[in-house]
């Protein structure tokens, strides 16, 4: 069965969160794929960055197990992949 969705675990590495976004954004689109993303706090500027990009799947870790359930099934089910 093919990938409808995946599940992005970001951590803050050598490049701005803005890079990391950008390059995440231009993979998904590229492949086709829906993310959720898990992202760390401290990512300055998310918020407006991902509503800038139109990105709406994501959560601010430490999430829960049951926050993340939630949010791949709503992200399913609004991409009709459900």
């Amino acid at each position: 069965d093919p990938l409808d969705l995946i599940v992005m675990d970001m951590e803050k590495v050598g490049k701005s969160p803005a890079a990391q976004l950008r390059e995440t954004r231009a993979a998904l689109a590229w492949s086709g794929l829906s993310a959720v993303l898990l992202v760390p706090e401290g990512f300055e500027g998310l918020e407006r960055f991902l509503e800038d990009h139109e990105g709406s799947d994501y959560l601010v870790k430490p999430a829960s197990v049951g926050a993340i359930a939630d949010l791949v099934e709503a992200t399913l089910k609004r991409r009709h992949l459900v």
